[in-house]
């Protein structure tokens, strides 16, 4: 089987993140992919160099907004006055019912508590770099499959199917499973996806 991946995912390396109110050491660090890597070399899989393909695959799934909030944030953040040296919200905006307009927070500090949902999704100097190749991963792996391979595999980090619309969770930031499914409706109609990691309702 063919296997993408792509180095640059250590850019995000973050150090900690919250659980159960403590700051805990980060568990989504790059060794997790390294050793995903690992074991598909060992396996005798075709490792496949990524593709980038724009961001028209990341901006069928998410927002303008969220895209430009993840690429900024952390410059900004550091900006701020006795900022941490990752983004970890500390306070989270209500999000009224649908149809009910909000006032975007024009703070970082606020925009970071809008567009994180939890303390897993730690936002640091390389996050935004990682995360879209995590998407360009995704969608190279999805091109293999239209150009008519049986399967393929995408090893991406971060990982990416927590994450909403506009909202990051879980150690996810783009949604690669959704960049990917959308990718395929290019040609297909129906797109299946399981996911065997579904919980908090999401």
């Amino acid at each position: 089987m063919k296997a993408v991946y792509d180095a640059g995912h250590a850019a995000h390396n973050p150090s900690s993140f919250l659980v159960r109110g403590r700051i805990a050491p980060a568990e989504e660090k790059p060794e997790r992919a390294e050793r995903l890597l690992a074991g598909l070399e060992k396996g005798g899989h075709e490792i496949v160099a990524t593709e980038r393909h724009g961001s028209g695959p990341v901006l069928a799934v998410h927002s303008a907004r969220y895209l430009r909030f993840l690429e900024e944030a952390h410059m900004e953040w550091q900006r701020s006055a006795d900022a941490g040296a990752e983004i970890i919200p500390n306070v989270h905006a209500y999000r009224s019912p649908q149809g009910v307009p909000n006032t975007y927070p024009e703070s970082i500090v606020g925009r970071a508590g809008w567009h994180v949902a939890d303390g897993a999704c730690p936002i640091g100097p390389g996050t935004w770099d990682a995360a879209r190749l995590a998407a360009d991963v995704a969608t190279t792996a999805t091109e293999l499959v239209l150009a008519g391979e049986q399967a393929a595999y995408a090893l991406c980090r971060p990982p990416g199917h927590h994450a909403y619309a506009d909202l990051a969770g879980g150690f996810c930031f783009l949604n690669n499973s959704a960049i990917a499914a959308l990718h395929l409706r290019r040609r297909h109609a129906r797109v299946a996806v399981l996911d065997v990691d579904v919980h908090h309702g999401n």
